[in-house]
């Protein structure tokens, strides 16, 4: 069974934290950001004032272990575009 792709940065930033059993607050720290903000960024609205910048997007990449290609677009560099 092929597995529903996530669409939205937020949705990856959410399932990459929990695959790792991260806390919202343990992501918070290491990004020093509060709570609040990271509940923000995994929100599930549409608002692009909530969106973090590429630098942070980086940022998270590197905390979750994963890629910022894939964080900020669904893609890694290896994917046909």
């Amino acid at each position: 069974m092929k597995r529903k792709p996530t669409k939205t940065p937020a949705e990856r930033m959410y399932l990459a934290r929990t695959r790792i059993k991260m806390s919202r607050r343990d992501l918070a720290h290491v990004l020093s950001v509060s709570e609040i903000m990271i509940i923000k960024w995994e929100g599930k609205g549409v608002d692009c004032l909530h969106d973090p910048k590429l630098s942070t997007i980086n940022r998270i990449a590197k905390a979750l272990s994963i890629s910022p290609a894939w964080l900020a677009f669904g893609a890694s560099f290896s994917d046909r575009i």
